[in-house]
């Protein structure tokens, strides 16, 4: 297994993402605004990425909330939570992490970049 996480060109695995990755293995990938367009596409590059792979992958996302929003083109535009800190929130903020893993987890994503 290649210790490194990659990233994806696009929408779907091509032909040569897909040996590469069957021949490397690598650790897991890092989704990025460019790979999601649908909650059904993201869903079936996830499971298509997990089944190119011979072990677990880490499938990752910098979804921090904000300005940082991977999944703005599927309506999930949640905000940071700094700003619910702002606020005093503190309810806010634990929602705004349950809402986010639930989200996230129903797409195959399973590691989120996010500060906490």
């Amino acid at each position: 297994m290649l210790p490194a996480l990659i990233g994806i060109s696009g929408h779907e695995v091509g032909a040569e993402e897909e040996a590469a990755i069957r021949r490397w293995q690598p650790a897991g990938f890092i989704l990025f605004s460019r790979n999601i367009d649908s909650v059904e596409q993201v869903r079936g590059l996830t499971e298509t990425l997990r089944k190119l792979c011979l072990h677990h992958p880490v499938i990752a996302v910098d979804q921090e909330g904000g300005r940082v929003v991977r999944t703005a083109s599927l309506g999930l535009n949640l905000p940071s939570p700094a700003s619910l800190a702002r606020l005093g929130s503190v309810g806010g903020m634990v929602e705004l992490a349950a809402v986010t893993a639930l989200a996230l987890r129903y797409l195959g994503v399973n590691l989120n970049f996010a500060p906490v």
